[in-house]
Protein backbone atom coordinates (compact mmCIF):
# COMPACT_ATOMS: atom_id res chain seq x y z
CA UNK A 1 0.00 0.00 0.00
CA UNK A 2 1.51 3.59 -1.07
CA UNK A 3 0.78 6.44 1.20
CA UNK A 4 -0.04 9.62 -0.01
CA UNK A 5 1.22 12.72 0.43
CA UNK A 6 -1.16 15.23 2.15
CA UNK A 7 -1.62 18.38 0.25
CA UNK A 8 -0.23 21.58 0.92
CA UNK A 9 -3.08 23.77 2.38
CA UNK A 10 -3.80 26.00 5.15
CA UNK A 11 -5.77 23.38 6.86
CA UNK A 12 -3.10 21.32 6.62
CA UNK A 13 0.02 23.28 8.47
CA UNK A 14 -2.74 25.19 10.52
CA UNK A 15 -4.71 28.42 9.47
CA UNK A 16 -2.49 30.72 12.59
CA UNK A 17 0.64 28.91 11.50
CA UNK A 18 0.07 29.50 7.46
CA UNK A 19 -0.42 33.21 7.91
CA UNK A 20 1.96 34.04 10.79
CA UNK A 21 4.21 32.54 8.70
CA UNK A 22 3.85 34.58 5.79
CA UNK A 23 3.54 37.92 8.05
CA UNK A 24 7.27 36.58 9.20
CA UNK A 25 8.42 35.68 5.96
CA UNK A 26 7.49 39.61 5.00
CA UNK A 27 9.02 41.42 7.82
CA UNK A 28 11.87 39.05 7.40
CA UNK A 29 12.29 40.36 3.97
CA UNK A 30 11.81 44.03 3.98
CA UNK A 31 14.37 43.63 7.46
CA UNK A 32 17.26 41.84 4.91
CA UNK A 33 16.36 43.98 2.38
CA UNK A 34 16.79 47.32 5.33
CA UNK A 35 19.90 46.22 6.19
CA UNK A 36 21.82 45.07 3.12
CA UNK A 37 21.00 48.64 1.73
CA UNK A 38 22.25 50.60 4.75
CA UNK A 39 25.27 48.43 4.84
CA UNK A 40 25.99 49.09 1.35
CA UNK A 41 25.75 52.63 2.12
CA UNK A 42 27.87 52.48 5.69
CA UNK A 43 30.54 51.00 3.41
CA UNK A 44 30.18 53.45 0.85
CA UNK A 45 30.73 56.46 3.57
CA UNK A 46 33.31 54.91 5.39
CA UNK A 47 35.71 53.99 2.24
CA UNK A 48 34.68 58.27 1.84
CA UNK A 49 36.11 59.16 5.14
CA UNK A 50 38.89 56.63 5.10
CA UNK A 51 40.29 58.64 1.48
CA UNK A 52 39.27 61.48 2.33
CA UNK A 53 37.07 62.46 -0.24
CA UNK A 54 34.05 64.09 -0.49
CA UNK A 55 30.57 62.48 0.03
CA UNK A 56 28.16 62.07 -3.05
CA UNK A 57 24.59 61.95 -2.53
CA UNK A 58 24.59 60.15 -6.14
CA UNK A 59 27.47 57.74 -4.97
CA UNK A 60 24.64 56.12 -2.36
CA UNK A 61 22.44 55.18 -5.04
CA UNK A 62 22.16 51.81 -6.14
CA UNK A 63 21.98 50.93 -10.21
CA UNK A 64 18.54 48.86 -11.04
CA UNK A 65 20.65 45.87 -11.71
CA UNK A 66 22.51 45.97 -7.83
CA UNK A 67 18.72 47.69 -6.66
CA UNK A 68 16.90 44.18 -8.23
CA UNK A 69 19.70 41.61 -7.18
CA UNK A 70 19.25 42.88 -3.37
CA UNK A 71 15.43 43.14 -3.20
CA UNK A 72 14.77 39.60 -4.96
CA UNK A 73 17.30 37.75 -2.66
CA UNK A 74 15.58 39.13 0.36
CA UNK A 75 11.97 38.46 -0.54
CA UNK A 76 13.30 34.95 -1.31
CA UNK A 77 15.04 34.50 2.30
CA UNK A 78 12.00 36.11 3.71
CA UNK A 79 10.30 32.86 1.71
CA UNK A 80 13.09 30.73 3.23
CA UNK A 81 11.79 32.19 6.66
CA UNK A 82 7.92 31.58 6.22
CA UNK A 83 8.83 27.91 5.35
CA UNK A 84 10.99 27.59 8.36
CA UNK A 85 7.83 28.55 10.46
CA UNK A 86 5.34 26.53 8.92
CA UNK A 87 7.66 23.41 9.14
CA UNK A 88 8.24 24.31 12.48
CA UNK A 89 5.36 22.16 14.02
CA UNK A 90 6.97 19.61 16.35
CA UNK A 91 5.16 16.32 16.01
CA UNK A 92 2.78 14.91 13.43
CA UNK A 93 0.72 11.64 13.10
CA UNK A 94 3.49 9.68 12.43
CA UNK A 95 7.09 9.29 13.05
CA UNK A 96 8.49 9.23 9.11
CA UNK A 97 6.44 12.85 8.25
CA UNK A 98 8.24 14.38 11.56
CA UNK A 99 11.25 13.21 10.56
CA UNK A 100 10.84 14.77 7.09
CA UNK A 101 9.24 18.02 8.41
CA UNK A 102 12.15 18.54 10.90
CA UNK A 103 14.80 18.00 7.90
CA UNK A 104 13.29 20.33 5.68
CA UNK A 105 12.62 22.99 8.46
CA UNK A 106 16.60 22.46 9.20
CA UNK A 107 17.26 22.84 5.33
CA UNK A 108 15.44 26.38 5.41
CA UNK A 109 17.17 27.69 8.29
CA UNK A 110 20.75 26.91 7.29
CA UNK A 111 19.79 27.89 3.70
CA UNK A 112 18.83 30.81 4.19
CA UNK A 113 21.95 31.63 7.31
CA UNK A 114 24.20 30.40 4.48
CA UNK A 115 22.81 32.97 2.08
CA UNK A 116 22.84 35.74 4.19
CA UNK A 117 26.66 34.91 4.72
CA UNK A 118 27.80 34.77 0.75
CA UNK A 119 25.47 37.65 -0.17
CA UNK A 120 27.24 39.52 2.77
CA UNK A 121 30.37 38.59 1.02
CA UNK A 122 29.23 39.87 -2.35
CA UNK A 123 27.65 42.72 -1.21
CA UNK A 124 30.80 44.47 0.34
CA UNK A 125 32.92 42.90 -2.45
CA UNK A 126 31.16 44.57 -5.22
CA UNK A 127 30.63 47.94 -3.01
CA UNK A 128 34.42 48.46 -2.25
CA UNK A 129 36.17 47.52 -4.82
CA UNK A 130 33.56 49.40 -7.29
CA UNK A 131 34.10 52.74 -5.67
CA UNK A 132 37.57 52.21 -5.16
CA UNK A 133 38.61 52.02 -8.81
CA UNK A 134 39.53 48.48 -8.77
CA UNK A 135 36.63 47.98 -11.44
CA UNK A 136 35.42 44.43 -9.86
CA UNK A 137 31.68 44.89 -10.87
CA UNK A 138 29.27 41.67 -10.22
CA UNK A 139 27.36 42.45 -13.45
CA UNK A 140 30.38 43.28 -15.45
CA UNK A 141 31.91 40.06 -14.12
CA UNK A 142 29.03 37.63 -14.10
CA UNK A 143 26.40 38.91 -16.21
CA UNK A 144 23.00 38.24 -14.57
CA UNK A 145 24.44 34.78 -12.98
CA UNK A 146 24.01 36.84 -9.78
CA UNK A 147 20.22 36.18 -9.93
CA UNK A 148 20.31 32.42 -9.78
CA UNK A 149 20.62 32.79 -6.03
CA UNK A 150 17.50 33.97 -5.51
CA UNK A 151 16.04 31.43 -8.21
CA UNK A 152 18.33 28.74 -5.96
CA UNK A 153 16.78 30.18 -2.15
CA UNK A 154 12.86 29.42 -3.65
CA UNK A 155 13.69 26.21 -5.36
CA UNK A 156 15.53 24.66 -2.91
CA UNK A 157 12.74 25.36 -0.04
CA UNK A 158 10.12 24.38 -2.64
CA UNK A 159 12.74 20.86 -3.27
CA UNK A 160 12.33 20.01 0.71
CA UNK A 161 8.75 21.34 1.11
CA UNK A 162 7.74 18.90 -1.86
CA UNK A 163 9.21 16.09 -0.32
CA UNK A 164 6.55 16.52 2.67
CA UNK A 165 3.52 17.68 0.66
CA UNK A 166 2.18 17.52 -2.41
CA UNK A 167 2.52 21.02 -4.20
CA UNK A 168 0.93 21.61 -7.22
CA UNK A 169 -0.18 25.03 -8.35
CA UNK A 170 0.40 26.48 -5.18
CA UNK A 171 4.44 26.72 -6.45
CA UNK A 172 3.41 29.21 -9.40
CA UNK A 173 1.34 31.22 -7.37
CA UNK A 174 4.34 31.44 -4.59
CA UNK A 175 7.08 31.97 -7.09
CA UNK A 176 4.58 34.65 -8.67
CA UNK A 177 3.76 36.14 -4.98
CA UNK A 178 7.81 36.06 -4.01
CA UNK A 179 8.61 38.30 -7.41
CA UNK A 180 5.75 40.84 -6.68
CA UNK A 181 7.19 41.31 -3.50
CA UNK A 182 10.62 41.41 -4.87
CA UNK A 183 9.94 44.17 -7.17
CA UNK A 184 8.00 46.04 -4.66
CA UNK A 185 10.89 46.02 -2.21
CA UNK A 186 12.58 47.75 -5.19
CA UNK A 187 10.52 50.80 -4.67
CA UNK A 188 11.70 50.94 -0.73
CA UNK A 189 13.97 53.22 -0.92
CA UNK A 190 16.43 53.59 2.41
Amino acid sequence: MQKVKPVLSTKEIGPLRFYVGIIIGLGYGILTHLWFRLSDKAILVLSDIRNRNSILVTDLTFSLYNSLLITLTCAALGFCFTMFYWTSKPLHSNRKRTLKMRVANTNSIFQGMLILFVFTKFLTFDTSLRYDGYGVDLKGNYGYLPFALPLFIFLFNWLTISRVYKSGKILFFSALCVILYGILLTVIQT
